[in-house]
């Protein structure tokens, strides 16, 4: 039987808002305000949000024209990109606004390039600041406060040039953000790829002449040692040039969680080693729990991202996050898309991975979260309090375990216990009165559980 421990009465961090979203509510095809509601979903990172029939967020959506006047309002248009930013600030969900450009299916790419002005750039990110804040060219006061400079810039496809270049853009960027507006929260561009404490093999060749052309490496041994390098270099320069950086953003897909906390273990030693831990915010801008086979013919397998596996893995980066002082997360994607992540099926149907959200929507309702332990690095613990409601959550990613749930210095009080397994859509399966007696629960293998605590009237 595994024991895990939960003292009610030592506070911990604020949990974050970690089943956060990339785009929506609004969808082109769909309005999922509903669903949002549902998911606990008040935080969303607007990123790739076009589709065939809309374009908009993407600089060079909105400012056509590189070689228009970056003062004159008729040089912008904003249209489907208002219509997208209205509904979510209508619900009240907090908005980042990525300033850039995401992925691009067409080559030659028409709009993913380096900048040629980088100060014209930055004027054309002040300008949409201006709108959306301060009601330039017909717009909003909506208060945006946190603002993202690019995307995945240490990947060539998002930033086809060398990746110093990428700092210059920031800082330049960043200052100028800073000085129109201090109240604004700027970072990085949400880096893919630098977390792993292993480097790959020294020789790991590629097919067909060279790991990745375009910047020289013929290893991916080679292209880790020049991530690695750069990451240190972007962070040296930003804190000796103090150049404005409110929080790191930073990408994940792994297959578990014990993944999602190798990697931002190598995030946490970044930070401290340059000054900046427990000094900026540090958001996961865009992850997903999933797992990724190929079919016999070699194509992937996009159902075996929806499994009960992935979904339970899900939660379980999600505690991860928050055990690490991870403060926002935006799961991606929130498009019915139906095929690669998404949380709904082409009928708009939710799948399990919308569960998974709804799992950290009960324990974001504690507000706080407290002390646990006993936890490992399947089976995984996190719980919350408020004085008067709770939750303890668990996620297992093994073998089925009996659980027994010590509990410390919580008065008496109403309990459900909600499953999510494979037959069980997160619904409740017992209630109950706690009066400080352990608590034994079976979970089982790709599993989780929710127990929510109300306090007794009578004990307030």
């Amino acid at each position: 039987m595994r024991a895990l421990r939960v003292d009610f009465s030592k506070p911990v961090r604020p949990v974050g808002k970690l089943n956060g979203m990339n785009n929506g509510p609004l969808h082109t095809f769909m309005d999922a305000t509903a669903e949002f509601r549902e998911m606990g979903v008040d935080f969303v990172r607007f990123h790739e949000t076009h589709s065939p029939n809309i374009k908009c967020v993407e600089i060079p959506y909105i400012f056509r024209d590189m070689d228009a006047d970056v003062n004159d309002p008729a040089s912008y248009y904003f249209g489907e990109t208002d219509a997208v930013m209205k509904a979510a600030h209508d619900e009240g969900i907090e908005i980042m606004y990525r300033l850039g450009m995401g992925t691009e299916g067409t080559k030659p790419w028409l709009f993913m390039f380096v900048p040629p002005d980088y100060e014209k750039w930055a004027r054309i990110a002040e300008h949409i600041v201006m709108h959306y804040n301060e009601g330039w060219a017909d717009g909003f006061h909506y208060g945006i406060k946190y603002w993202e400079l690019g995307n995945e810039c240490d990947l060539w496809q998002y930033f086809p040039g060398p990746r110093d270049e990428y700092t210059n853009l920031y800082c330049i960027m960043a200052r100028i953000l800073e000085d129109h507006d201090p109240s604004l929260k700027i970072g990085t561009c949400g880096f893919a790829w630098v977390f792993s404490r292993k480097p790959p093999a020294r020789k790991l060749e590629t097919e067909k002449g060279g790991y990745d052309s375009e910047r020289g490496f013929t290893s991916a041994y080679e292209e880790w040692e020049d991530r690695v390098r750069f990451f240190n270099s972007f962070l040296a320069r930003v804190r000796d040039e103090k150049v404005p950086m409110d929080f790191f953003g930073w990408h994940f897909y792994v297959c578990d969680s014990y993944q999602t906390e190798e990697r931002i273990g190598v995030i946490d030693d970044l930070l401290k080693k340059y000054g900046f831990y427990g000094n900026v915010e540090v958001i996961n801008t865009e992850w997903n729990n999933m797992h990724l086979a190929r079919d016999p013919g070699g194509h992937w397998d996009f159902s075996q991202m929806v499994t009960m596996k992935c979904a339970v893995g899900c939660i379980n980066s999600m505690i991860v996050m928050q055990k690490h002082g991870v403060t926002k997360a935006a799961y991606y994607d929130a498009c019915p898309r139906g095929n690669f992540c998404g949380l709904y099926d082409y009928q708009h149907r939710l799948l399990r991975h919308a569960y998974s959200m709804k799992a950290v929507r009960m324990l974001r309702e504690g507000e706080t979260e407290v002390w646990t332990d006993g936890g490992t690095s399947v089976l995984r613990v996190c719980a919350s309090w408020n004085g008067k409601t709770g939750a303890v959550l668990l996620g297992n990613e093994g073998l089925t375990e009996e659980v027994r749930l010590d509990i410390s210095n919580l008065p008496d009080a109403d309990y459900e216990v909600y499953l999510f397994d494979e037959t069980h859509n997160l619904v409740p399966v017992e209630t109950g009165v706690y009066a400080g007696a352990a608590l034994r629960l079976l979970v089982g293998r790709d599993s989780a559980a929710v127990i929510r605590f109300t306090r007794k009237e009578a004990s307030v």
